[in-house]
């Protein structure tokens, strides 16, 4: 089997659950993942974006058990998954969780909400080790 392109967008359950389980994510039944891209080696990063009404955005940041409050003035400093851009309606939180329910080390996790689209936020995950 040749090695997985790190760099490529995915869309499989596999994927996406990894992601997911890696940065202690808890998607809300509405919740839509439109991507994942993972980078593996001594370091991983998981960058995802999800689709979802903005009243599920809530829900998905209290039962991944975010810390920090979303906060309107700071955008950060990532990129979105190739072929999706930011718009200009965001707020953006940084927290971190540490080792323990499978994780070896401290995860550090960044999210930007793009409310842009009044009926749909898309919400972009940053999920790495270092």
């Amino acid at each position: 089997m040749p090695p997985r392109d790190s760099s490529a967008v995915r869309t499989d359950q596999a994927s996406i659950t990894e992601a997911l389980t890696f940065g202690g994510i808890v998607l809300p039944p509405s919740a839509t993942v439109l991507g994942v891209q993972g980078q593996k080696g001594i370091d991983q990063l998981y960058v995802l974006a999800v689709r979802m009404p903005p009243e599920a955005v809530d829900t998905l940041l209290a039962t991944s058990k975010f810390t920090k409050p979303l906060d309107r003035t700071n955008r950060g400093s990532m990129s979105p998954l190739p072929g999706l851009t930011l718009g200009t309606d965001l707020a953006w939180a940084q927290d971190s969780l540490p080792p323990g329910e499978g994780r070896k080390h401290e995860v550090f996790r960044e999210v930007t909400v793009d409310r842009t689209d009044k009926t749909q936020s898309t919400v972009h995950l940053w999920l790495f080790n270092t």
